[in-house]
């Protein structure tokens, strides 16, 4: 692909001089010079200063596209396609534009955002370019394996053959392709008149699932609605799905710079039990170390008993429904259950050594009132006084809030309008919140002045090296800053890959040992004393600029 692209970073400087503005003409030879002569970071200082919105001469363009060629040496993926943004923006009536989108087009499909690739050489209209947006395409689609993104794809470009091949290969390459799958393939060879290679039809020595990797792998399935459907799939509905799936891809590339190895197979399982059904299908489907999911109760039955029979861990990654541990032995929750978190919460208040009787407010969900009910419970265990349970409706009757005590759950808005009539009031006793971490920014300014601690299980401390690392890494490949369940997807690959990698027997040493926290982006795991939930809660305090977490 480099020789392809060598004639478009050639510009000619004889051509230049007429257009003015001869000292910026002289800097931009400079940097250019810099650039060919591998100087790359002393190449993007002067680059930098020429891509300055002040400047007007014809030669401006030409900075831009030499300064995103500049950052694309110095394996600056990230930094080159904003620069080919910015030139895209400022003048889309370049006279170079199409060799611009063929280039940054390129740059996407390597770093495999082939959506925004396709987009771009859909742009370039000229037929001249037809060749150059078919060796990239050509290039790059044949390598993907994943029929969900390849369907995806197809959604979006329909018209694309290099797409519709590839799923047509992938499809005869799976002996267990779904009904839908293989009409789909159908509908693809007769349209795009697509032929096979007789390879493609053979069977293969070995599946195309990674199931059935070296032994001392370590096998990971997903059991979760990616809600694919016939030829579609709804990314927007289950956008928390890919986002924890692509979380379990990076920690895959980190652990395997460790030589670590772990093979994530993805399964389409939703409400329906004929889900679970056909994942299990899948040769090699009992060599899985750990399931994660299902979500749903129908299809989570016959994981249960699947589990049981062939030893397998179950992992519950979103719920903190503590009944979903009673059938099965080896299940454990990634979320501290609602009793467990309030068992935290009051122990963390206990240290304080007040009065122990306490107020208990909540908001209009549903949620929020069954929270409020299981602290109640856990606090009457505990040896506190309840003085009052309720919801909060904007007041707060006196002589209910004004010793030991108060805990509240419900949205950031109302948490806030909370503090502000608790404050009015005088009232000093400690405030203990539960929140989810998306919320915490919004109840700075309310909970500056009050004495708030917060119980947040989803917090991320962005401080952190490996945080900042990860949000830039999922960045560059997703274009959309990391949710809770990308931070979640990684620390699970990597936290079951560190207590399996010496294998099952020491697995159960490893969980038992105690916290796990080392190189995850949350607050760590922890199922030691034979607890099958995690008992890490994190319980946040904000010191006039930052949260931190309490001892």
């Amino acid at each position: 692909m480099k020789k392809i692209f060598f004639c478009f970073i050639l510009v000619s400087h004889s051509l230049v001089a007429q257009w003015g503005d001869q000292t910026y003409l002289v800097e931009y030879k400079k940097a250019v010079q810099l650039y060919a002569n591998a100087q790359y970071d002393l190449a993007s200082v002067k680059f930098n200063l020429l891509c300055d919105k002040k400047y007007t001469n014809p030669v401006v363009p030409y900075a831009y596209f030499y300064n995103a060629l500049n950052s694309k040496s110095k394996g600056s993926g990230y930094q080159s396609r904003v620069t080919f943004r910015q030139l895209f923006e400022l003048f889309p009536e370049w006279e170079n534009i199409n060799d611009a989108r063929i280039i940054y087009a390129d740059l996407n499909f390597k770093d495999e955002f082939y959506i925004e690739g396709f987009k771009q050489m859909d742009l370039v209209y000229d037929k001249n370019y037809k060749s150059l947006k078919d060796q990239i395409s050509n290039a790059y689609i044949p390598k993907l394996s994943n029929l969900v993104i390849l369907k995806d794809l197809h959604v979006k470009f329909p018209e694309e053959k290099s797409i519709a091949q590839r799923i047509v290969e992938v499809v005869a390459k799976n002996r267990y392709s779904s009904k839908a799958d293989l009409e789909l393939s159908d509908n693809l060879t007769n349209r795009f008149k697509l032929n096979l290679k007789k390879s493609d039809t053979k069977p293969r020595p070995k599946p195309s699932t990674d199931l059935l990797a070296e032994k001392r792998s370590i096998n990971m399935g997903l059991l979760l609605p990616f809600d694919i459907n016939e030829n579609t799939i709804n990314v927007g509905q289950n956008r928390y799905i890919y986002e924890f799936y692509k979380g379990m891809q990076i920690a895959n590339t980190h652990l395997a710079a460790q030589k670590i190895a772990i093979n994530i197979s993805a399964f389409d399982v939703s409400k329906d039990r004929l889900d679970f059904q056909m994942a299990e299908r899948n040769k090699g489907f009992k060599n899985l170390d750990v399931v994660i999911g299902p979500l749903y109760s129908g299809s989570n039955s016959l994981a249960e008993v699947f589990s049981e029979n062939n030893r397998v861990i179950q992992v519950h990654p979103f719920s903190n429904n503590k009944s979903l541990l009673e059938n099965n032995v080896y299940a454990v929750m990634a979320q501290a259950s609602a009793s467990l978190q309030a068992t935290e919460g009051l122990t963390y208040l206990k240290k304080q050594n007040k009065t122990k009787s306490i107020s208990i407010y909540f908001g209009g969900n549903k949620k929020d009132s069954l929270s409020a009910v299981n602290f109640k419970q856990e606090a009457t265990k505990a040896g506190f006084i309840v003085n009052y349970t309720g919801l909060f409706d904007g007041k707060i009757i006196k002589g209910q809030a004004e010793k030991g005590f108060v805990y509240f759950t419900g949205s950031e808005n109302v948490l806030s309008r909370f503090i502000s009539i608790y404050q009015s009031k005088n009232y000093t006793a400690p405030i203990l919140a539960n929140i989810p971490g998306t919320q915490l920014e919004t109840v700075v300014k309310a909970i500056s002045s009050a004495n708030v601690s917060i119980i947040c299980t989803d917090y991320v401390d962005v401080k952190k090296d490996n945080v900042r690392i990860f949000q830039k890494e999922f960045f560059e490949k997703m274009n959309v800053m990391p949710s809770y369940y990308a931070y979640l997807g990684y620390d699970l690959a990597r936290y079951f890959a560190m207590m399996l990698k010496d294998g099952r027997d020491i697995y159960k040493l490893n969980i038992e040992a105690g916290p796990y926290t080392e190189d995850l982006l949350l607050s760590g795991f922890d199922f030691s004393k034979k607890i099958k939930e995690n008992n890490i809660v994190p319980i946040l305090k904000f010191n006039g600029s930052e949260f931190i977490v309490t001892d």
